[in-house]
Parts: structure tokens; sequence; C-alpha cells
């Protein structure tokens, strides 16, 4: 009987983890293309996230600010992501006039008109706010 709780407890922790775990926000990520496509078509605001692996700054707001419920959640609802890798896309990298990495830009649906342009690591809650600030125009 004993040994039957025991693994009952350790069979119900175990579905609770990983349930919880694989119902996690995760942002929506597109390349520079259809994401581009999509924006147009839907009107949505557009976020070009711009890094390297080998940049520690963007590894840490990749773990800490995008993987976020809430700002994975809010990114995708209310912007098309876009992910673009500056040494395997120098063409866009360039074409955004992109240096210091991680680097953070807004634009509009039409492609052609930027809204805000950032380098460096945001931490979540201050990412938060620069997400609701461009998607509800209170700039």
């Amino acid at each position: 009987m004993r040994l039957q709780f025991k693994y009952l407890v350790l069979t119900a922790a175990f579905i609770f983890l990983t349930t919880s775990y694989a119902f996690a926000e995760e942002v929506n990520w597109n390349d520079y293309k259809s994401g581009s496509a999509i924006s147009e078509k839907s009107k949505k605001k557009m976020y070009i996230y711009f890094y390297s692996e080998k940049c520690p700054w963007c590894v840490k707001m990749e773990n800490d600010t995008f993987k976020n419920e809430e700002v994975a959640g809010y990114l995708n609802k209310n912007f098309v992501p876009v992910k673009i890798n500056v040494y395997e896309d120098r063409n866009t990298t360039a074409m955004y006039g992109i240096g210091p990495i991680p680097a953070n830009v807004f634009m509009e649906s039409d492609i052609k008109t930027g809204i805000y342009k950032r380098p460096g690591y945001i931490p979540p809650e201050t990412f938060m706010g620069i997400l609701e600030t461009i998607h509800l125009e209170k700039y």
C-alpha cells in the first residue's frame, strides 16, 4: 500500500511538471521574408530581434525576456516577431543599420516605417512596457 502511494505521488508530480512546462508560451519567431509578408497582410506591427548565438547579452535576453510567458504571449498576439542572426543575414542587418547586438527594431506593418530602435538587452518588465506603448500607439 505504501509503495503504491509513493508511485502515485511520483507519477502525479511527473505529469504536473511535464504538462506545465509543455504549455509554457514561447515566441513564434518568423524569418524576415515570411514575417514581412505576414505583417503586411495582417496589418500587425513587426518586431525584429537581431542576435548572435555568441553574444552573451543575446543569450540573456532569450533566457530572461523571451521565455517570460507574459512577454511571449503579448508579442505573439500583437506583433509579428522576426528573429535575425546577424552573421547569417548580413544584408537585412546592414539594411537596418544594426551595430551593437542584441538589437530591437519595431516597424509599422508597411515594413517601411520605423517606430523604435533600441540596442542592448532589455529585461522582461521593461520590454513589456515597450510592447504595450508601441501596440497601443502611445508614442
